[in-house]
């Protein structure tokens, strides 16, 4: 067994190796190094992923994602996967993460059992962030109880023909509401940032801890690390993370009035499910946005949305929705130790923040 480290710049080469082509496990899909290898906060010479490689077969890996706090250099841990069969490298393969980041790292959306692990290592601090809203507008019976309970799978089909009938009814009463965006209001996408849209997130953004820029947010939306299923031809049945999908759209979208901007909106759908990544607004667009949102969500015909957006949280508590059903989520942040400096006693992260824009 041996570790390996790919570098930033040497992600393009590692996608045409042989151990890439030939290794069971895929450690990275083709178009998320590419996406990775144009990141503006990343350096050619720095890490990307390190693997653990066994008889030239890649059994584990875990990744980097590169970006700034001030001038500071530190990486956001961004997948961390190892085989079944060597599960006892996995300890060892994160801390050879770690030695490699230097130990400037940032933690953010563990699965619980990943934050378990992280928290018996007790060089991490975590903070307790402000919990999210999901908003369910579908019922998914038919996925839901299955996972949760296996002996109910013989039943699936039951399940989505209630789905099925439910949703109808739904839909047709979410139809009937109009969510209206006046006339004064012009929303239109974005595909290059005026001087007056910078300066817009500029003034929005000041107590965040990463502040991801106009460069940041063009490279997340034109650098995706999930593909419409139309568009790849790869099988990545291997890959652990998720590379592919049927519903997949990212918007990025300026909301102005009387010519004025007041919000710049980045929008993420997968799998019928909406987030909104990053959002800059001016408080008295907010009955704006979120009608926009509304009817996204119902012409996408999405299961539920997300933010952590306290704002928004808000005002969609306090307002009529679509939803069906509302219930707050948590998030974790943690970060090594060494960063104890750079880290204020007033987190600010955006819903993107991390890797969350992607995937």
């Amino acid at each position: 067994m041996e570790f390996r480290v790919v570098k930033t710049g040497e992600l393009e080469a590692f996608i045409r190796s042989d151990l890439y082509r030939r290794s069971t496990h895929c450690p990275i899909s083709r178009h998320r190094a590419r996406s990775q290898a144009a990141n503006p906060r990343a350096e050619a010479g720095g890490p990307a992923l390190v693997l653990a490689v066994k008889d030239e077969e890649v059994v584990g890996f875990v990744g980097f994602l590169p970006d700034r706090i001030g001038q500071e250099s530190v990486y956001w841990n961004s997948g961390w996967w190892v085989a079944e069969e060597h599960k006892d490298i996995a300890l060892p393969l994160f801390f050879q993460f770690l030695q490699k980041s230097r130990e400037r790292v940032l933690l953010t959306d563990l699965t619980p059992h990943t934050e378990a692990i992280i928290r018996r290592l007790h060089f991490f601090r975590f903070r307790e962030m402000a919990p999210g809203l999901r908003g369910y507008l579908r019922f998914n019976l038919g996925e839901l109880l299955p996972q949760r309970r296996p002996g109910l799978a013989p039943l699936r089909p039951l399940f989505r023909m209630i789905d099925f009938k439910a949703n109808l009814l739904l839909w047709a009463r979410n139809a009937l509401k109009r969510y209206p965006i006046p006339k004064e209001a012009r929303i239109e996408t974005i595909n290059t940032f005026s001087d007056s849209d910078r300066a817009f997130m500029a003034s929005h953004s000041e107590n965040e801890l990463t502040r991801r820029g106009p460069e940041e947010l063009l490279w997340i939306l034109n650098n995706p690390w999930v593909l419409p299923s139309e568009e790849c031809a790869e099988d990545y049945s291997h890959y652990f993370f998720t590379a592919v999908a049927d519903d997949f759209e990212s918007r990025l979208l300026r909301f102005s009035w009387l010519g004025e901007t007041r919000a710049i909106l980045f929008t993420r759908q997968l799998n019928r499910n909406l987030a909104v990544p990053y959002l800059y607004f001016e408080e008295d667009i907010l009955p704006v946005l979120v009608n926009y949102i509304y009817r996204q969500l119902i012409r996408g015909r999405c299961i539920h949305f997300t933010t952590f957006n306290q704002r928004l949280k808000a005002f969609m508590l306090e307002n009529p929705s679509p939803f069906i059903f509302k219930k707050d989520i948590r998030r974790t942040f943690a970060y090594h130790e060494k960063l104890q400096g750079l880290i204020p006693d007033e987190v600010e992260l955006q819903d993107g923040d991390g890797d969350v824009a992607f995937c």
